[in-house]
C-alpha cells in the first residue's frame, strides 16, 4: 500500500490481494482548524467479468429485419461492450456490437430461422451467452397484412355505391308517384270538358237537322234544358253549374 499528499490531493494506491480486502475505505482531512467529522467513504470492488444479459426480445420483425433489446446486467465495474451474434445452419450471419443492449438487425433474409446469442464484454472477460431463437416473417405473410386494409376499402367502396343506387331508386319511385296523381287529376277535369263537347255536336246536329222545324220543335212554348256540372254534383244549381238552353 501506498499513500502520498501532493498539491493539495491525497492519493492511495491499494492493491487486494484476497476477497477480504475488499470494502469500504474512509478518508479524513484535517487542517489547524480541526479534523473532518464526517469522513469521505469509498466502496472497494472486485474488477469482475459482466453478468449475463436477461430479457431478450424481438420487436418490429419483418422479412429482413429486427429489432433487439435485453437487460443489462452488472458490469462488474468496468466499461462493458454488449454483442449479438446471429446464425443461420452453422453460419454466422451478423456480429454487432453495442455499449447498450439493443441492436438493429438488416438483411436477414425472408423465412429464415435464426439462432441468437447474446453476451457482454469487459476487460475481465465475457459474461455468460444467452441464447434466443427467431423466424423472420416470410413475403406471403407480407403481402397478406398489406391487401387486408386494400379489402376494407373495396368494402366500404362497394357499401357507398349500393347506398347511391339505393337513393335513386327511391327518388325515381317518388317522382313516379307525383307524375300518377298528376295524371289522375288530369282525367278528372278532362272528363266534364269532353261532355260538354259531346251535348254541344249533338246540339249542333239537331239544329242542322233536314226535318221541318215544327217537328224539331212540336213544342214552341218549351225548352230544352241541358246541365253539365263541372264542379261537385251535389251542389246542385251552384256557381259551378254551367247551363245550356236551347229554344
Amino acid at each position: 500500500d501506498k499513500f502520498t499528499i501532493a498539491d493539495g490531493r491525497s492519493i492511495l494506491t491499494f492493491t487486494p490481494t484476497s476477497e477480504d480486502d475488499y470494502g469500504t475505505v474512509n478518508c479524513r482531512a484535517s487542517n489547524i482548524a480541526g479534523q473532518q467529522v464526517e469522513p469521505c467513504r469509498y466502496s472497494l470492488l472486485p474488477a469482475l467479468r459482466p453478468d449475463p444479459l436477461s430479457n431478450c426480445s424481438t420487436h418490429n420483425l419483418t422479412d429482413n429485419s429486427a429489432e433487439l433489446r435485453c437487460v443489462a446486467g452488472y458490469n462488474g465495474g468496468l466499461h462493458t461492450i454488449y454483442f449479438v451474434e446471429a446464425w443461420e445452419s452453422n453460419t454466422l450471419i451478423l456480429n454487432l456490437s453495442n455499449p447498450s443492449p439493443v441492436w438493429r438487425l438488416r438483411g436477414l433474409g425472408p423465412g429464415n430461422a435464426l439462432k441468437l446469442i447474446f453476451y457482454a464484454y469487459n476487460a475481465r472477460g465475457r459474461s455468460e451467452a444467452v441464447l434466443l431463437k427467431m423466424h423472420t416473417l416470410s413475403r406471403l405473410a407480407l403481402h397478406t397484412e398489406s391487401d387486408t386494409p386494400s379489402v376494407g376499402l373495396t368494402m366500404n367502396w362497394m357499401l357507398g355505391v349500393l347506398s347511391g343506387v339505393a337513393g335513386t331508386l327511391v327518388l325515381v319511385i317518388i317522382i313516379a308517384l307525383i307524375a300518377r296523381r298528376c295524371h289522375l287529376q288530369a282525367i278528372q277535369y278532362a272528363a266534364p270538358i269532353q261532355m260538354v263537347k259531346t251535348y254541344k255536336s249533338v246540339i249542333h246536329s239537331e239544329n242542322h237537322s233536314p226535318l221541318p222545324p215544327d217537328d224539331k220543335n212540336p213544342d214552341v212554348g218549351s225548352r230544352e234544358a241541358f246541365t253539365v256540372c263541372t264542379g261537385n254534383p251535389d251542389l246542385g244549381q251552384s256557381r259551378r253549374s254551367r247551363h245550356l238552353l236551347m229554344l
